[in-house]
């Protein structure tokens, strides 16, 4: 006989994974949404005025973004895995192994970036309700070219299954200028995410009736690019995976 865990039990969300995700229902109502599969082993937590999942749980492993904490001293946490390159321009995601949480201090430390988490998407959705549109894009590099035409793009750094599962736009801007100011006409747009040759995702399409010396700016919830969570759920480690800008005029790509 044996007393270690089967593969499916190991499988199986910790069980603080599923204190935090209560704890968060209770605080926050009907401003949080947790969703979660039907075998109990993932769940993402999604802030709902923006839709964001700013939190993610599959098995033993929680996954917190944008994480906003003191580096410094989360790093010497025994529950630490890493504070990963996030999708999220400009700050890390948070990935904690919850086995090694034996505190209540350090549950308390958890639910913390969590709110933190939960706070960031909650005002910057508000924030960019108000704000106007931006007319430029900056710190992007070339993405495509077709004759005199120049497209940049930026984009996630990191996409998971939750960010796909919470439909939450992975372009941040799409620029498209004529770098000969001659003036082009009915330019169309397609820009696509691949993986292992699999698309994760529908393109996007769009016909551009001029473009001028003055570019053209698409925000980021304007770049529709439906992601396929079922593609996602099938990746099991972080994988590069590339964004393509097709690019045609009346005078070919």
């Amino acid at each position: 006989m044996t007393n270690e865990p089967t593969a499916s039990e190991r499988d199986q969300l910790h069980p603080l994974a599923l204190k935090l995700a209560s704890g968060m229902e209770r605080d926050y109502g009907s401003q949080v949404q947790v969703v979660r599969d039907d075998s109990q082993r993932w769940f993402a937590i999604e802030e709902t005025s923006s839709t964001a999942a700013f939190a993610e749980a599959k098995g033993h492993e929680l996954r917190v973004v944008p994480f906003l904490g003191d580096a410094s001293l989360v790093r010497s946490r025994p529950y630490l895995v890493g504070l990963d390159e996030a999708w999220t321009e400009g700050v890390p995601e948070l990935v904690a192994d919850l086995r090694r949480v034996t505190t209540d201090e350090e549950t308390a430390e958890l639910r913390g970036h969590l709110d933190a988490a939960f706070r960031f998407w909650s005002e910057r959705d508000e924030e960019a309700s108000n704000a106007p549109r931006a007319g430029a894009v900056s710190n992007a590099a070339p993405a495509a070219s077709a004759g005199g035409l120049e497209v940049e793009l930026r984009h996630a750094g990191a996409i998971s299954f939750s960010h796909a599962n919470s439909r939450f736009p992975v372009i941040s801007a799409l620029a498209l200028r004529d770098r000969e100011f001659s003036g082009s006409s009915n330019v169309r747009l397609k820009v696509s995410l691949t993986c292992l040759g699999r698309q994760m995702a529908e393109p996007w399409e769009m016909v551009v009736p001029k473009v001028g010396a003055e570019p053209v700016v698409f925000q980021g919830n304007q770049v529709q690019l439906v992601l396929n969570p079922l593609a996602f759920a099938e990746i099991d480690e972080r994988l590069a995976g590339e964004f393509t800008v097709d690019v045609e005029t009346d005078g070919g790509a």
